[in-house]
């Protein structure tokens, strides 16, 4: 199975057929969310029924980008698991949303094609603030103890995409203005052939219950975006 660092560029290479506006402009600011993350601890957790939408971009060098829409509504709490299911909409020409289903099927991914791209369902378990032990987005990952999202400090965690060898992690998080900024490295003492690399960067705000507002990720020469519309 491909990670999402070939799964991209895929999706990436078939929208540069045909693409009207390449240089439509890169969202660069982070909108500024919560004053303080300690206020994430506080108040009642997120109910059942609440529910964001984003509008995604990703990038890869000078390729076009490529837009879309991903969705998240809490579906039920277990405990202090928090259950979350959306979608990820991906824009295509109606052409090439029927090449990317067929190639994305043979990876094991369940795309289906929709008026305007390709769509898949997502799920992600989080604590009460959307720190997660396990997403599926793109690929199926899990997260131990979580992804130390919205974390202040260094942070220790393991990601495992499904089919891949554990990645072990340190994040770096600093948090100024309402917007958290992260470096996430490979640990050097659990991962040694690693030499410290780093993983990917990170800017992002978040809600009272650590939704992303606006969310920025680097990884190499690919850029991975969020931007909140609703609410």
């Amino acid at each position: 199975m491909r990670s999402a660092r070939l799964v991209l560029p895929l999706l990436l290479a078939l929208a540069a057929c045909g693409e009207v506006s390449p240089n439509l402009s890169l969202v660069t600011e982070v909108r500024p969310g919560i004053a303080d993350p300690a206020l994430l601890a506080q108040g009642p957790g997120p109910a059942p029924g609440t529910g964001v939408t984003w509008r995604t971009e990703y990038r890869q060098g000078a390729r076009t980008p490529r837009f879309g829409r991903r969705t998240a509504t809490l579906a039920r709490v277990e405990g202090d698991r928090y259950h979350w299911d959306g979608e990820l909409a991906i824009n295509l020409p109606t052409v090439q949303a029927a090449m990317a289903v067929q190639m994305l099927a043979r990876d094991g991914r369940t795309f289906v094609e929709r008026e305007g791209g390709i769509v898949t369902q997502t799920a992600i378990i989080a604590d009460r603030s959307f720190a997660a032990t396990s997403a599926r987005t793109l690929d199926a990952v899990v997260f131990a103890p979580d992804n130390c999202h919205a974390r202040v400090g260094t942070c220790a965690y393991t990601r495992t995409v499904a089919g891949k060898a554990p990645e072990h992690l340190i994040a770096e998080t600093a948090f100024a203005g309402g917007v958290f900024s992260r470096t996430v490295r490979h640990d050097p003492a659990r991962d040694p052939q690693r030499r410290d690399g780093l993983a990917e960067t990170a800017r992002y705000s978040v809600d009272q219950h650590g939704l992303p507002i606006d969310e920025i990720v680097q990884r190499g020469d690919t850029i991975n975006i969020l931007r909140r519309i609703s609410p």
